[in-house]
């Protein structure tokens, strides 16, 4: 089997199930480690090593279907101007930031894993590589080691193959052996394959105009997303349960919109709106904003 493929299965959205289980067990998690808890739970068919071979690009990509389905297309995030300290907000549209075709944020999504990832070349002077797209798994193996340690080892991990004037030498003499200039060559030649790994933002402050590049990280916004969603999850059915004596599992498998009527019945009696608006100034995106 060289592709594993899904069809015929629900899009790709976290329940209300999921999303307290996903809270409950990947508290005290690595990044990396959350990002596989989140694709296994709407792909429970597809083993968890397949899902740790997808690139970080595909499986970051993957994460913002699992949002746009969950949550919605829209984003609000915030962040503070870094040079007049100002608390801003902005709004980010997945589609904006995929380069995955629509269909794939659409209904069910056509393979997500790959039994043989693909190989890429780098060539420059008397080197050659090549080369498949780092990880989650490669990411675990590091993630201990220290920053420049772990991004050697990590690259030594994804060189499949390498030559010197033509001349096979092991990978693992690399990249003590290349430029530093050759090196960089070799990492943008890498980074260009997998564009969606990093997604970089340009901002603008509306106070004081201040503009900078952020750089966005599907898995950390999602995971806060998700913690939030269970905590509010938890006093939905704490009200629910202390007005009517439901069960959990009778109001986890009840729909949002009815377990959000009842919630409105109940605020109209207490005089109690949950989930009040913040509001924050707004942040503007410029033309070309990833």
């Amino acid at each position: 089997m060289s592709v594993h493929m899904l069809t015929e299965r629900r899009s790709p959205v976290l329940s209300a199930r999921e999303l307290l289980h996903l809270w409950e067990w990947g508290q005290g998690q690595l990044p990396v480690q959350q990002a596989l808890m989140i694709l296994s739970a709407v792909y429970p068919e597809v083993p968890l090593a397949q899902l740790s071979e997808l690139s970080i690009g595909r499986r970051d990509a993957h994460l913002l279907a699992v949002r746009s389905h969950t949550f919605g297309e829209q984003m609000q995030a915030t962040t503070y101007c870094p040079q007049c300290a100002e608390a801003l907000e902005y709004s980010l549209n997945v589609r904006d930031l995929t380069d995955l075709p629509p269909n794939l944020l659409a209904k069910d999504l056509p393979a997500v894993a790959s039994d043989s990832p693909a190989l890429y070349r780098w060539q420059e002077g008397e080197y050659a590589v090549s080369f498949r797209l780092p990880n989650s798994a490669d990411v675990l193996a590091v993630i201990q080691s220290e920053p420049e340690r772990a991004q050697k080892a990590l690259f030594q991990r994804c060189c499949v193959s390498a030559s010197y004037q033509e001349q096979a030498i092991a990978p693992e003499t690399l990249p003590d052996t290349l430029s530093d200039d050759q090196l960089q060559s070799l990492s943008d030649h890498m980074a260009r394959q997998d564009p969606q790994a990093e997604i970089r933002l340009n901002l603008r402050c509306q106070s004081c105009g201040h503009q900078w590049s952020v750089l966005f990280d599907i898995t950390a916004f999602l995971w806060k997303e998700i913690v939030t969603a269970a905590h509010r999850l938890l006093q939905e059915i704490h009200l629910l349960a202390a007005v009517y004596s439901w069960r959990e599992a009778d109001i986890l498998d009840m729909s949002t919109q009815r377990r959000q009527a009842y919630i409105s019945q109940i605020s109209e009696q207490m005089g109690h709106s949950f989930g009040q608006p913040s509001t924050a100034r707004a942040l503007s995106l410029p033309q070309g904003g990833r």
